[in-house]
């Protein structure tokens, strides 16, 4: 990621504070390595001392800040759970129809 990338990405983000975007951002553009690397030293530190929020897509999506659409598609973190619906017969038509198919 370049300099340029990671000044996109802080200027784009909206739920930072203009005064932040503004303080970890000054000076930009950069000509020396130091003064790059010191940039992105200072997102980076923002970015781990940031406060993580748990995004809740039912109240984004009431409030219209997120499409239902979307909200199906955009995954978590979590694991699907484990189904322990299935019956015996089901698991016997389903072995069944996978020998159809020859390996």
């Amino acid at each position: 990621m370049t300099e340029m990338d990671l000044y996109s990405l802080v200027i784009s983000d909206m739920s930072i504070s203009e005064h932040k975007r503004t303080e970890l951002t000054h000076g930009y553009p950069y000509n020396d390595k130091a003064y790059i690397a010191d940039f992105f030293g200072r997102v980076i530190i923002f970015a781990i001392n940031r406060k993580f929020e748990k995004r809740n897509n039912k109240t984004l999506t009431t409030s219209g800040m997120l499409s239902p659409i979307v909200s199906d598609v955009i995954f978590d973190g979590a694991l699907p759970k484990q189904c322990i619906n299935i019956s015996a017969d089901e698991i016997s038509k389903f072995l069944s129809f996978t020998n159809c198919f020859p390996i």
